[in-house]
Formats: structure tokens, C-alpha cells, sequence
């Protein structure tokens, strides 16, 4: 056990020393944030007092330079940030995921769901499927044509065009990360199903003809 503890105190040490060095202007740590985040957090599940220290430093000190980058990272939902050292952190987090327009909602899940660590597009889609219930009226007054309806339905275009691509064998995700897109389409697909045959037949480079296929018959099957 003491060898274990010694390791994640070596991990969280590397991350501080890591993150001193690049420092919030850093393009390459600005990048990675998300990644970073994650992988702290999950160490926070089991050691959340050793994990403290980097993630204030990452999240609460370098909140102000860090902002737009941090108004990015998905959500994660778990007991580990109730523990009384990462009370400012899940603060951060908290209010960086009260996003005010359908505009914050689409770039802050394409964000999510681009991340190359396996774990952040599960918790986008978790994240975007919860905002997307909250937020039918923004969108059923977007494809009404309601103000700043033609930004929002290019953005809304984007995320459909993304989680259709992710529903096709081929994508590389995982099958439960899959039904999470396909459950985000038919919440779109629910408010409005003439709006949701325009986005499908709409000529997007998301996969071969099976996973364009695959992609609408789980948005029927789910409706």
C-alpha cells in the first residue's frame, strides 16, 4: 500500500511540475486541459487529497487565463468531487458547464466528443443529453426560424453530422457511447422529425453508406 500511495504522489507531482513548466499560456497545455483533467480526476476517486493540490493549482489559480479553455471540459459526475479539497475545483466545474446559449452548447459537446481520451465523450454525451432535454425550447425556436436561428442550425448541423458519425461501426467508439449519440439524435429527431430527414439527407462526410444507414435506424428505433 505505502509503494501505491508513493506512486500517485509521483503522478501528481510530475503534473505539477508539468504544469509550472508550460504555464496557462502554454498552446500545448491548453490543448491537453481536458485530458489532463480527466486523468487527475480519475486518480482523485481513490486519492482525492494527493490529486488536490494539482488540479487547484491547474483549475482554481490559473482559473481567469485558463477560462475559455476550462468553459470547454465536460462535466464528470462522481462522490470523489464532494471531497472537502476539491470543494473549489467542482466549484470551477460547476460553473463552467452553466452554459447560457444553444451556441456554448454545441461548441462545449463537439469539444467533448473530439477528445481523444476514451472517457471524456462519454461524460459529453451524458452532459449533452441532460442540456438537450433543458434546451427543446431553443431549439424547436431555432428551426422556427426564431433569432439567431441560422447560426443555430449550422451549429446544430455540426453535432448531428458528429453524433451520426459516431453511430457507425467504423467510428471506433465504444457501443454504449454509441447509443448515447443515438439517444442524442432522437431527442433532436423527437422535436422535430421533418428537420431531423433534412440534417440526415444533407451531404456530410460521416461515414460509408452502413453507418449513415446504422445512424437512422437508431434514431427510428428510438423514437
Amino acid at each position: 500500500a505505502s509503494e501505491e500511495e508513493a506512486l500517485y504522489e509521483t503522478v501528481c507531482e510530475v503534473f505539477q511540475v508539468l504544469i509550472k513548466h508550460l504555464g496557462p499560456d502554454s498552446l500545448q497545455l491548453q490543448a491537453s486541459l481536458t485530458q489532463i483533467v480527466f486523468s487527475l480526476l480519475s486518480l482523485a476517486k481513490t486519492h482525492p487529497g494527493k490529486v488536490a493540490p494539482t488540479l487547484n493549482l491547474l483549475l482554481v489559480q490559473n482559473r481567469k487565463r485558463l477560462e475559455r479553455h476550462i468553459d470547454k471540459i465536460p462535466l464528470p459526475h462522481g462522490e470523489h468531487l464532494d471531497h472537502p479539497s476539491l470543494a473549489d475545483v467542482k466549484k470551477v466545474l460547476l460553473r463552467s458547464s452553466q452554459v447560457a446559449s444553444l451556441h456554448d452548447v454545441v461548441e462545449r459537446s463537439l469539444h467533448g466528443l473530439r477528445c481523444a481520451d476514451d472517457r471524456v465523450p462519454e461524460v459529453a454525451l451524458l452532459e449533452l443529453r441532460g442540456t438537450l432535454q433543458m434546451q427543446q425550447v431553443a431549439i424547436e425556436d431555432s428551426f422556427r426560424g426564431g433569432v439567431e436561428s441560422a447560426g443555430n442550425i449550422r451549429d446544430l448541423t455540426t453535432l448531428v453530422s458528429q453524433l451520426m458519425g459516431m453511430c457507425g461501426h467504423g467510428a471506433g467508439y465504444s457501443m454504449s457511447n454509441r447509443h448515447l449519440a443515438s439517444e442524442c439524435l432522437g431527442i433532436f429527431g423527437a422535436i422535430d422529425p421533418g428537420r431531423m430527414g433534412q440534417f440526415v439527407r444533407q451531404e456530410h462526410s460521416i461515414g460509408d453508406k452502413s453507418d449513415d444507414e446504422l445512424a437512422i435506424e437508431l434514431i427510428t428505433d428510438y423514437l
